[in-house]
């Protein structure tokens, strides 16, 4: 084992795409390096845990740990869950990481092999995991197909076990006292051993599989009835080899031609008379538009009526301006694969005019007198540049365009 612990977690990120083994995951938790990185993560300071990681890594070379039964969520356990939860995300690096700047990335990676691999499919699989209830010897069972390490594997099922000790009786309540992060990422370790199963399965032409998270997808090439057998077959390692429980508890079986919902774009596969090949678009949902546009007071996008944000009034005019710059451009990157982009140009019309309203009623005047100034003299952010104010502008359609267009270009290279 690495004596620096960071030089050992980027050692299993390395490898978390092969097949290989991973050990020494239980001693590198004697680092007090490592212990003391969980907790900034985790937001305790020094004088809370200085005294507490000395007796835990004491406890852990006598093999005595134990989480406090009764109470989680005390500063023991949560430092504990915290360093557990560095070194699983380093081994599946592969997979969903919420603190990983890239995790976004991943999402778009997900969406870009369906592009590549899903043209030939005749027929969608798709469903969600319900990560609630993902089973503790479910997980032990696929954590051992990676990790080599019995003593980890030990300290990962009391953690578990006591996490899972206070079931409600309820099927339709949620567990306290599991962390979000430990259920979505067991979720995602059980939906790629999914894909490895189906690898064994031939049934239709060809058969693809992508996962992010708790959502998956599988495309077939073949006939309807080849289609449902394979629905019977995700069924059967979702729900009894993995006792997984399903959203709505059913997986859909959707034709090519009509779309079904995969994260945050309705993707549908489309015959092109020009190439004489199948194409997947993707396409914004409307409904997802008509929600950014309520929820960020941009006004009614089915009626294209445009409303003034009362909230942010009381800031600088230049800092409205950038925060409508932002809210533009993070959506033109989180949907730089659509092929109708032309639904988010008439969100940032609509969301130009709020603008406008916005500032006229900062200004107390009107919304033509205030559309020609900005358009004359743009928004002053008062820094002096050669003796002239810096100037700012709305972001344009064609601004738009070129940083989807980036970031499709980035997306391929990867």
């Amino acid at each position: 084992m690495a004596a620096d612990p960071f030089h050992q977690l980027h050692v299993y990120r390395s490898n978390a795409n092969n097949d290989r083994q991973m050990t020494d995951c239980y001693r590198l938790l004697y680092n007090k390096a490592l212990w003391q990185y969980a907790a900034d993560l985790a937001g305790l300071t020094i004088e809370q845990t200085e005294t507490m990681i000395v007796e835990s890594i004491q406890e852990l070379r006598l093999s005595t740990f134990r989480f406090d039964t009764g109470n989680m969520s005390s500063v023991k356990s949560r430092l504990m869950q915290e360093t557990i939860y560095l070194i699983l995300a380093a081994i599946y690096a592969n997979l969903t990481n919420p603190r990983d700047p890239g995790d976004e990335r991943k999402a778009k990676q997900a969406l870009k092999q369906i592009d590549n691999h899903f043209c030939n499919a005749t027929w969608f699989i798709h469903g969600s995991v319900d990560v609630r209830y993902v089973k503790v010897e479910t997980i032990l069972r696929l954590l051992a197909r990676k990790i080599k390490d019995h003593r980890f594997l030990k300290l990962v099922r009391h953690m578990l076990k006591t996490m899972y000790r206070n079931k409600p009786k309820s099927r339709n309540a949620v567990y306290p006292n599991i962390p979000n992060k430990f259920t979505k990422l067991f979720a995602a370790i059980c939906l790629q051993h999914v894909g490895k199963q189906l690898e064994h399965v031939k049934v239709g032409r060809q058969v693809n599989y992508v996962c992010y998270k708790h959502h998956f997808v599988a495309g077939i090439d073949g006939s309807k009835r080849q289609a449902v057998r394979l629905r019977t077959c995700l069924n059967d390692i979702l729900t009894n080899h993995l006792q997984l429980e399903l959203l709505e508890n059913k997986l859909r079986v959707t034709h090519m031609k009509k779309p079904i919902r995969f994260l945050g774009y309705n993707i549908n596969a489309s015959y092109c008379r020009s190439t004489h090949r199948r194409k997947i678009q993707f396409a914004i949902p409307e409904n997802d538009l008509q929600k950014i546009a309520r929820v960020w007071q941009y006004g009614d996008f089915s009626l294209f009526q445009s409303g003034r944000r009362t909230g942010i009034i009381n800031k600088s005019e230049y800092e409205i301006l950038q925060q409508y710059n932002k809210e533009l451009i993070g959506l033109a990157r989180k949907y730089c694969l659509a092929d109708n982009a032309a639904y988010l140009f008439q969100l940032r019309y609509l969301a130009l005019g709020s603008f406008r309203k916005t500032i006229a009623a900062k200004r107390k005047s009107t919304v033509k007198k205030v559309a020609k100034d900005i358009a004359k003299y743009g928004i002053q952010n008062g820094k002096k540049v050669r003796g002239k104010k810096d100037m700012a502008c709305f972001v344009t359609n064609e601004q738009l365009t070129a940083l989807m267009k980036k970031e499709r270009q980035n997306l391929l290279k990867t």
